[in-house]
């Protein structure tokens, strides 16, 4: 810096000093003295500094937007088609160059036709719309069309394809294989639909010169055009009851193989025998199917008079883990109509060589709460309702006072581990009817998972007003109806009915509800958990008995024909049309939104000429007789065969 100093009077070129002040000075804070900077008024502009496309010189370099850091890239178009060359080498500018552009997407940059916008030629070869291949699959079937090599042979319909299903019998090859299907279930026969003679192409049972059977006996299976029933009598190798008068199977109980010879045993009930004390009543074992006498065999009985031991059955679970079934043994008449509910060990019944009363053996006792309520009416193990792994069960007294209203009715729940007596007031948990009269808990019975959370749900039917509530698992104590997933009730016009549950009759995965009405009519009600409250005229399906007939229960035999769908066994004890009991198998697929069937069309149906009144009662009992086959056990109180109402018990085969 160049000072001047005059020593008489210290003089100063002050302009230059401020000028070279000036000069020297970073005005902007951005590290360059103005005579460097090129724009000492903003610290984004100096020499060095990151070149942008904003038509301002950032670099100092003196030209504007050459080399900007943000200058996009390009890539030559040669067929000018608006896509530059797939794999090009780029060029950056702020400003596109002539002939280029900000894509490289085009698969040929030679052929303006070939570009990601063009529309596909199919079959050609060529690979327009640059996707990665030729279009060969027209209809996006994931099918190739046979003219490329590939193996749809109708590239225009996706319906099309060798993956697809073929409609049989419409003339065309759904599934490439050459031809329209025209013998569906392969039996060697043209259904009738395509010009041969099988009438029912979806069963490989059902064609010219077949059987008529009980077993498959659903349909016409000789296409003869006649839809005759195929029937079995059976009846001749009943167990009848020991005593007259003690109508053995007036109750049933499936149990399963207590006796280790691996065939099923199961529960007949006599309420009324006397063989011990009068109507005090008995519970027989029955194993096999060879007939005669029950006397001599295991049984309980009453340790007094009216008891009407036997009231009520069930069984099945192995409770006490011994690797034996356990079962529930009822008697509504104890203690003066107080009742009593037993669970016993299978195995201690099984080994008895002589008569005993529950009351001295049971592994639990469950007792009404008062005298008149006739606890024991229904029972049933009702399965895992708290999804613990736990067994429940249940037992009612319909006539029981609940909540100082008489005749509501109560439900006892109990958890089956609990062992000693118990009283309906120390249960884990009930269900007890919210009107007078009410009647709470006729039938009782495992529901299934009707609201689909996973756990056993429970059906509770009543004797008026309301006929029947399924009641949620995870519940100890649901309130009725507030926590009823499922409630029917009658009209105003006092119908009164018997509600049990069906199978899956109508497909949809979930249990169905019947009611018998006045022992004629069998109402059916189908997705439960999706209309909360119905009344009794809104039925899915009615099933009529016909004129003079009488039935009082009903059986679920699980999909029988393979069609997704529950049958049904329908027991007349009495009907007019043979004279005689009458079994009737109601196919699911029969059983339609707003049916109206009547019991006698129903094609497969078995009898019992000796009368007796079997089918009072039903059970799926499992393989009695040890052919691998489950079996159908029917009471029929009234048989006479071994004195007047000694009642019996038979097996028949489930059709398979």
């Amino acid at each position: 810096m160049l000072i001047l100093f005059v020593l008489a009077g210290c003089l100063v070129n002050e302009d230059l000093y401020e000028a070279r002040k000036e000069a020297l000075t970073d005005h902007d804070g951005d590290g360059f003295v103005q005579e460097q900077d090129c724009d000492d008024a903003d610290a984004t502009i100096f020499p060095g500094a990151d070149e942008l496309c904003d038509g301002v010189l950032q670099d100092c370099d003196g030209t504007v937007d050459v080399d900007a850091v943000d200058a996009p890239s390009w890539y030559p178009d040669g067929d000018v088609d608006g896509f530059g060359a797939l794999g090009a080498s780029a060029v950056r500018a702020c400003e596109a160059p002539d002939g280029y552009v900000s894509n490289a997407l085009d698969c040929d940059d030679s052929a303006t036709r070939v570009n990601p916008s063009a529309d596909e030629v199919p079959y050609d070869g060529v690979d327009d719309d640059c996707t990665g291949a030729d279009l060969e699959d027209v209809d996006a079937d994931g099918y190739a069309a046979e003219r490329t090599g590939g193996t749809d042979c109708d590239d225009a319909d996706p319906t099309v394809n060798p993956g697809a299903t073929d409609s049989p019998y419409d003339g065309i090859d759904q599934d490439c294989v050459g031809g329209d299907i025209d013998d569906l279930d392969g039996d060697g026969q043209a259904a009738v639909e395509a010009g041969g003679e099988d009438c029912d192409d979806s069963d490989d049972s059902v064609l010219v010169g077949a059987a008529e059977t009980w077993e498959d006996g659903f349909t016409d299976n000789d296409c003869d055009g006649a839809l005759e029933a195929a029937t079995l009598i059976y009846g001749g190798d009943a167990w009848t009851g020991a005593r007259p008068d003690g109508q053995l199977g007036s109750r049933l109980g499936a149990l399963g193989d207590v006796t280790g010879d691996g065939r099923a045993d199961y529960l007949a009930g006599a309420y009324n025998d006397g063989g011990a004390f009068d109507k005090g009543g008995a519970v027989f074992l029955v194993s096999g199917t060879g007939g005669g006498s029950l006397g001599g065999g295991p049984e309980m009985v009453a340790g007094d008079a009216n008891w009407y031991l036997g009231s009520a059955l069930d069984g099945g679970p192995d409770v006490d883990l011994d690797g034996v079934p356990d079962l529930l043994v009822s008697a509504t008449g104890y203690a003066s109509g107080t009742g009593a509910t037993w669970l016993v060990s299978g195995a201690t019944f099984a080994a008895s060589t002589t008569p005993f009363s529950p009351e001295t053996s049971a592994l639990t006792a469950i007792l009404g709460d008062a005298a008149g309520g006739y606890s024991g009416a229904s029972v049933a193990f009702v399965g895992d309702l708290m999804g613990d792994g736990g067994t429940w069960l249940a037992t009612s007294a319909p006539l029981a006072t609940a909540g100082g209203l008489m005749g509501a009715g109560t439900v006892a729940m109990v958890d089956a581990a609990n062992r000693g007596e118990l009283r309906f007031a120390d249960a884990d948990g009930r269900v007890d009817g919210y009107f007078a009269g009410a009647i709470v808990g006729n039938r009782l019975s495992r529901a299934g998972d009707v609201d689909g959370d996973g756990l056993d749900d429970f059906m509770v039917s009543f004797g008026s007003g309301d006929l029947a509530v399924v009641l949620p698992g995870g519940v100890a104590t649901p309130t009725v109806p507030g926590d009823a997933l499922f409630r029917l009730t009658g009209t105003g016009a006092g119908e009164t009915a018997e509600c049990m549950m069906l199978g899956d009759v109508d497909g949809d995965g979930v249990r169905e509800l019947g009611c018998i009405e006045a022992g004629a009519t069998l109402h059916i009600y189908a997705t439960l958990a999706d209309a909360p409250l119905r009344t009794f005229d809104e039925s899915y399906a009615t099933i009529a008995y016909g004129d003079g007939a009488y039935g009082d229960d009903l059986l679920d035999l699980g999909d029988l024909d393979g069609d997704g769908r529950a049958e049904t066994l329908i027991p007349l004890s009495w009907s007019p049309e043979v004279a005689a009991p009458l079994a009737v198998v109601q196919p699911g697929a029969d059983v339609t939104e707003d049916a109206i069937l009547d019991v006698l069309a129903a094609p497969l149906r078995a009898t019992a000429p000796r009368g007796g009144g079997y089918g009072e009662r039903v059970i799926l009992a499992g393989d009695v007789d040890g052919d691998g086959g489950d079996d159908i056990a029917l009471g029929g109180l009234y048989d006479a065969s071994a004195g007047a109402d000694a009642g019996g018990v038979v097996t028949i085969p489930v059709p398979h």
